[in-house]
């Protein structure tokens, strides 16, 4: 079982959040000691997105930095959700995460059972 993929957002998401990795990088940064590096959030992000650390993950992993570093990020920062220091590849909440919690704890609930699945085949 797979997360939802963007199609599958609810209209009351905001734009910021309506792609997934933008979203799922705010459950690690919710979930986790921020700032985080942006290399530790793009292996946390494929192993909820492909299930595990099977074939093909290192490939995926670069797909997730590379995207996150190039499109993500930037949008996510320019909106003041979050901070990047591109020298260090630390990522930290930024001014205006706070009005976006309530959407993303909600968002989170909805897929918790699905990346705690990805988290457990990690482990088998």
């Amino acid at each position: 079982m797979r997360p939802k993929d963007d199609t599958e957002i609810d209209e009351d998401v905001p734009e910021p959040l309506t792609d997934s990795h933008s979203r799922r990088l705010l459950y690690c940064l919710q979930l986790y000691t921020t700032p985080m590096s942006l290399p530790d959030i793009a292996d946390q992000l494929t192993v909820w997105e492909e299930g595990g650390r099977g074939e093909g993950f290192l490939e995926q992993r670069l797909q997730t930095y590379q995207a996150l570093h190039h499109d993500r990020l930037p949008r996510l920062q320019q909106a003041d959700i979050v901070t990047y220091e591109p020298s260090t590849e630390l990522v930290g909440l930024g001014p205006a995460a706070e009005e976006y919690t309530a959407v993303v704890e909600t968002e989170f609930e909805t897929e918790i059972v699905t990346l705690l699945e990805a988290e457990r085949t990690t482990f088998h």
